[in-house]
């Protein structure tokens, strides 16, 4: 039986159950980046984590495993880290990936493959361990050291109050009120889309100019996977005719809205959509590949201690689409107070399939 990405990532979460006490503490699907996420630790606000992420396979059942750590404060501490981590790599992975937030170490399988996932899990059994503790204790440090500048700002604010001065702009200041933060789930019923542009090389081309085939027909059979067709714009996410429901901890519904209306709640200060403008090279022969579907196209979960509509927003691809074809807007990511509310799951029927090309 194929494997895909979510069940290779359970088995990695099942060895690393045995190679180690970090545990998987949540695992959620990233469709924009076409990939599932397991997260060992993650920190909020400050965003730090440590994560495997598994890609979904190409047509030749090759998928892209990847473990990495990453914090939103650069430091020489993290850089030395990520140095540390890179040498305890080398001969163990097929690449790696680094900034000055992070590193991620890659492996590329075959996830029908035995000995190829074998050699996988020996690499792990080799390195793992070490990658943590590095990881580890360098977060915790970072952790460590945002709070200390916390403490000492708040201090020196509420001296300043005594005193009836005016408090320091933008200061860091530890929450002392302890309130349990609620687990609200956000989903969206209704029509969504798996949307890619690429760019078309010159055997696919030919394929095109030559067939008798419709195009839909030409680019299912005769292409490689068209979603790796995606050099140029890769997206799934509602389109038109959604419903978005948030439900609390007892599945109570709090807040309803409808893909017709969500500018009811702007105002001055607040609009709850925010729309990204694509930056598609129409100058070069492109192909545009649209799956629709229909059913639960999202669902999510985030924190909070009361739900405020105004510290929700919707990040929009704006007018998608190329030459004459446009497909409209699509919802691309979901945020709450600033951090972005992963996926955990979809349900949906795939409707059908559309392909264009800007060379007819």
């Amino acid at each position: 039986m194929e494997q895909n990405a979510k069940q290779l990532l359970k088995r990695i979460s099942e060895k690393v159950g045995t190679l180690t006490d970090k545990k998987i503490s949540q695992v959620a699907y990233a469709p924009n980046y076409n990939e599932w996420r397991a997260y060992i630790w993650q920190t909020r606000p400050h965003w730090e984590d440590i994560t495997w992420r598994v890609k979904e396979p190409n047509n030749r059942g090759e998928a892209e495993v990847h473990l990495g750590f990453y914090s939103a404060q650069p430091s020489e501490a993290l850089n030395n880290a990520i140095e540390k981590a890179e040498a305890l790599s080398k001969g163990k992975v097929n690449h790696v990936v680094k900034n000055e937030n992070g590193i991620r170490l890659v492996w590329k399988e075959n996830l029908n493959d035995i000995a190829a996932l074998d050699k996988l899990y020996l690499n792990l059994e080799g390195l793992l361990n070490d990658f943590l503790a590095i990881a580890f204790d360098v977060l915790i440090s970072q952790i460590q050291g945002i709070k200390m500048e916390a403490e000492i700002i708040d201090t020196q604010n509420e001296s300043i109050e005594k005193e009836g001065k005016l408090l320091i702009d933008d200061a860091i200041t530890i929450d002392k009120s302890n309130k349990p933060l609620k687990i609200f789930k956000i989903s969206i019923q209704g029509f969504g889309a798996e949307v890619t542009i690429g760019t078309l090389d010159n055997n696919e081309i030919e394929k095109i100019s030559t067939t008798d085939k419709s195009l839909d027909a030409c680019v299912l059979e005769d292409f490689d996977d068209w979603r790796e067709k995606d050099d140029q714009y890769h997206n799934f996410g509602a389109c038109s005719d959604y419903v978005i429901e948030i439900t609390d901890e007892n599945d109570e519904l709090v807040c309803q809205l409808y893909s017709e209306n969500l500018n009811e709640y702007d105002d001055e200060e607040f609009e709850l959509k925010k729309y990204n403008s694509l930056n598609i090279d129409t100058k070069e022969p492109l192909l545009i590949c649209i799956s629709f579907h229909k059913g639960t196209v999202f669902q999510g979960e985030f924190e909070a201690e009361e739900f405020d509509i105004k510290k929700l927003r919707l990040e929009i691809d704006d007018e998608v689409g190329i030459g004459t074809y446009y497909w409209g807007e699509m919802l691309r990511n979901i945020y709450y107070n600033d951090e972005e509310i992963y996926e955990t799951d979809r349900y949906t029927d795939e409707a059908s399939f559309e392909a264009y090309s800007n060379l007819t």
